[in-house]
């Protein structure tokens, strides 16, 4: 299977940018939330099609940025970013990004800080990928690897809750 058929099954947008910040590749989802084709922007600087990109932020500290927010309009991002690697260098950065349908996001988390809303959010993609791998031991740890965060992340962000448990008592 190749990368390109992997990314564009999904949902979430990817985004690939090479080590010095200009694009590379992004998948469909991408392309429906910025409104362009990946033709008409390949080889562009991201900074220049979203100035507030975190990218050149990675690309220099060489370290993820993971679970941060950013509103464009009326559609809001969970956005991660993480460097990507070749041989020990540096080549570039990948970035995840979902967006939040602000209406239902609103209805569901009326009077929620920031935080909570983030924190509402990871545990809602956190379940959506354990009911894809599974409840056990083992689906945690793929569900928390594609998801990029370690075990413990993944427990820590569910609140120290066992899924399996909460679903089983309701």
């Amino acid at each position: 299977m190749k990368a390109n058929s992997i990314f564009q099954s999904i949902q979430q947008g990817i985004l690939i940018c090479d080590r010095v910040g200009r694009i590379a590749y992004f998948n469909e989802a991408y392309s429906q939330m910025i409104g362009r084709s990946l033709v008409d922007v390949e080889g562009v600087p991201i900074k220049r099609l979203r100035p507030h990109s975190r990218v050149p932020d990675v690309l220099h500290s060489r370290r993820p940025l993971e679970g941060f927010f950013r509103r464009e309009g009326s559609q809001e991002y969970f956005v991660n970013i993480y460097p990507l690697f070749d041989q020990g260098k540096l080549s570039g950065t990948i970035s995840i990004v979902t967006t939040l349908d602000i209406s239902r996001q609103q209805e569901e988390s009326q009077g929620l800080t920031l935080k909570e809303k983030v924190q509402q959010f990871e545990r809602k993609e956190i379940e959506r990928a354990l009911d894809l791998y599974g409840h056990d031991l083992a689906g945690k740890k793929q569900a928390a690897e594609q998801l990029g965060i370690s075990l413990s992340s993944l427990y820590s962000k569910l609140g120290n809750q066992d899924i399996t448990e909460k679903r089983h008592t309701s």
